[in-house]
């Protein structure tokens, strides 16, 4: 009886098949059974035959459907997704997103896959960093390309060497990265105005430190300055009479006619020195007061920029030759917040000067 392991590999097959046949014709048999054997033969190699057709169908069954399910991922997949020949950097294929994000289609893009790059060194760039990769994973964090209308297109591009039906290909993910690199600069402006929130709340509290310990002295200045301008208002009368009755006289180098002239300059100059650090001591207190959101104080507008030009009465006097307050007489009082109308008004001059 002649048997054949079917689930063996076929070369062994074929050689138990061709020792089977050696071993019929060299034996002592008669015609009849030498017939017989033949026919067996005939029907093993037959049966084979079929054997070997239906697994090469069954084969090319399971080639087709991972093909299939290739595909319907590659179409399917979120990611714009390129085929590369590694050799020529021509495109082989092209999923329907990378239709979409680049604005050509599948065959505008294998007729000419240069057209994504915005001129020849962005083409150079990126082959050099394919080929420096072609053999293993590569990854561009950052890659400007451009589409149909001319737009700049940034894309994260991942991508490594795979084989298909025995070809290496080169297999190219893009993803649209310019929502995140949007989102990033926008994150990055609200630290970086929190970080100013922080200081101006720093300032503020510091602010506030120095107008108390600044206020002090200078009240001690303003009330002695008026003192003295009493003292003076009184001390002229005696010096006047004095000079017509002996003549002119010095003081601190200086004759009677020029300090008659001068001290009620300097004590007024004094006496308006101190009103102003007092003016800007209090607009400090203002600026530095904890924000209240709502709008439940009266205001009166024109005062509040008169706060707010104060603070910066050295900066205008140092960057700007003319400024001037053009402001509304008998302005009624609103309904406010007066410490983030002041903030305002001084952004508006900072930015001016």
């Amino acid at each position: 009886q002649l048997t054949i392991d079917y689930s063996a590999p076929i070369c062994y097959r074929i050689d138990e098949v061709n020792n089977m046949v050696v071993k019929a014709i060299g034996g002592k048999q008669t015609e009849e059974e030498l017939s017989s054997e033949v026919e067996e033969l005939r029907r093993m190699l037959a049966k084979l035959v079929d054997y070997e057709t239906e697994e090469k169908i069954q084969l090319e069954k399971q080639l087709q459907e991972s093909e299939e399910r290739f595909k319907e991922i590659f179409e399917q997949h979120y990611d714009a997704i390129i085929l590369l020949d590694p050799e020529t950097l021509t495109c082989i294929d092209a999923n329907m997103t990378a239709e979409t994000l680049f604005g050509c289609g599948q065959k505008e893009l294998q007729h000419d896959f240069s057209r994504l790059f915005r001129d020849r060194k962005k083409l150079e760039d990126f082959k050099r960093i394919i080929c420096d990769h072609s053999k293993k994973e590569f990854l561009i964090g950052q890659f400007s390309f451009m589409g149909r209308d001319g737009q700049e297109i940034i894309c994260g591009v991942k991508g490594k060497t795979i084989k298909i039906r025995g070809r290496d290909v080169l297999y190219c993910s893009f993803r649209d990265i310019k929502e995140k690199i949007e989102a990033d600069e926008k994150e990055k402006n609200i630290q970086a105005k929190l970080i100013q929130t922080n200081k101006m709340t720093s300032l503020g509290t510091l602010a506030s430190g120095i107008a108390h310990e600044i206020n002090n002295p200078n009240n001690f200045i303003m009330t002695n300055a008026q003192m003295f301008a009493d003292i003076w208002e009184d001390a002229e009368k005696i010096l006047r009479e004095h000079y017509e009755e002996q003549g002119d006289f010095s003081l601190a180098g200086l004759s009677f006619d020029e300090l008659e002239e001068m001290v009620p300059g300097m004590l007024s100059g004094m006496i308006e020195g101190s009103r102003r650090i007092s003016n800007i001591i209090k607009s400090l207190k203002e600026f530095s007061r904890p924000v209240d959101n709502r709008l439940q104080e009266k205001i009166d507008v024109n005062s509040v920029i008169y706060f707010s030009v104060s603070i910066l009465d050295g900066q205008v006097k140092k960057y700007t030759d003319t400024f001037v307050k053009n402001l509304g007489e008998n302005l009624p009082e609103v309904f406010g917040n007066a410490q983030q109308i002041e903030q305002v008004i001084i952004n508006l001059i900072q930015n001016a000067l």
